[in-house]
């Protein structure tokens, strides 16, 4: 495909893995605390306080990877200007990094974080405490 399409593509792509990978980390986060969300549960937790911890939890992780990759992309995006500039003398910057592109990687970290919890976390919020504590 054109360049100019390749770059969605590739987008999505890594959108998708990305929230595989997320969600398989909440999966297996609500399948080692299903004892103590039954237990919240059975004291009088509602299902939006289950909701809230783990909602919680995928922001926290997700304000990391916001930080990281914001550093990451800011100190690629200054090696790659400076490669291209000392290899073929242009005195342009080629790749630009500003709060547009920090916003997006907020945007696109928060919601990665929330679209990939909201279904382990709803199919275990939904359960009855006696089963959620005797596992079931």
């Amino acid at each position: 495909p054109p360049r100019s399409t390749l770059f969605p593509y590739t987008t999505l792509f890594r959108s998708v893995f990305a929230i595989i990978l997320f969600m398989t980390y909440i999966s297996a986060s609500v399948s080692y605390k299903k004892r103590e969300i039954g237990i919240l549960r059975a004291v009088g937790a509602r299902s939006s306080d289950v909701f809230g911890v783990f909602f919680h939890e995928a922001l926290v992780i997700a304000m990391i990877v916001f930080v990281l990759a914001t550093l990451g992309s800011g100190i690629s995006v200054a090696v790659a200007n400076s490669a291209l500039r000392s290899s073929y003398g242009l005195p342009i910057t080629l790749l630009s990094y500003g709060i547009r592109e920090i916003g997006l990687i907020l945007v696109g970290c928060v919601a990665t974080a929330l679209s990939a919890s909201f279904l382990p976390v709803f199919r275990i919020a939904r359960k009855k405490p006696v089963d959620a504590i005797k596992n079931r």
